[in-house]
Order: C-alpha cells, then sequence, then structure tokens
C-alpha cells in the first residue's frame, strides 16, 4: 500500500471528504475543476516533476481560498510567516495530522 492509500484512508477516518491526486499537476488539474469544493491541500516538500511550495503557489492562484498543510522530514525553513500554510514534520501521527488539520481550518 502506498502512502497517497495510506493518507487517504486516515483523513477519511478523521472524517474528511478527499480528493487525492498523483502528482502534482494532477492536483492543479483537479483544483482547476473542483476549486470551489476544496479548503485544504496537504502536500509534500519533495515531488517529482514540482516541489510542494510551488504547488502552494499555482493553488493561491486558481483557488485562493484554499489552505495548506506542507510535509516533510527536512525541517520548516521557508515557512516562516506564511499565515495560510503550516507545517506538518514527518513522520507524524493522526493525532498530529488530525490536530493540524484543525488548526489550519480554524477549528481550534
Amino acid at each position: 500500500m502506498d502512502l497517497l492509500h495510506i493518507g487517504r484512508i486516515l483523513l477519511e477516518k478523521l472524517g474528511y471528504r478527499v480528493i487525492a491526486a498523483t502528482s502534482p499537476h494532477e492536483a492543479i488539474d483537479v483544483v482547476k475543476e473542483r476549486g470551489r469544493e476544496l479548503s485544504l491541500l496537504i502536500t509534500d516538500m519533495i515531488m517529482p516533476g514540482m516541489s510542494g511550495i510551488d504547488l502552494i503557489k499555482k493553488v493561491k492562484e486558481c483557488a485562493p481560498q484554499v489552505r495548506f498543510i506542507l510535509s516533510s522530514g527536512y525541517g520548516v525553513g521557508p515557512l516562516r510567516g506564511d499565515k495560510e500554510m503550516e507545517f506538518l514534520e514527518k513522520p507524524y501521527t493522526i493525532e498530529t495530522l488530525a490536530a493540524k488539520i484543525k488548526k489550519v481550518l480554524g477549528k481550534v
């Protein structure tokens, strides 16, 4: 089972409706098609073809209401001061993921 599938299962277990994308370019296509439905994007810092930060910049252009969680095992660096984005350090538990989502969506 791959990480994308596991992530989807965890998020659905927490009660969220999930649209999973297998690449940054697929995620952008989803945002272009369904952007109004979206409230949160969770992405990795390092992905094939595009960084998580570049993906976030592109998504902001199409769907400015979307909030973001950027995950990495390499540290927080470029996120300091961005109020639309939170950092989630790997590895994380379902509890820390749930808490971060609630914080980002303003439910804390």
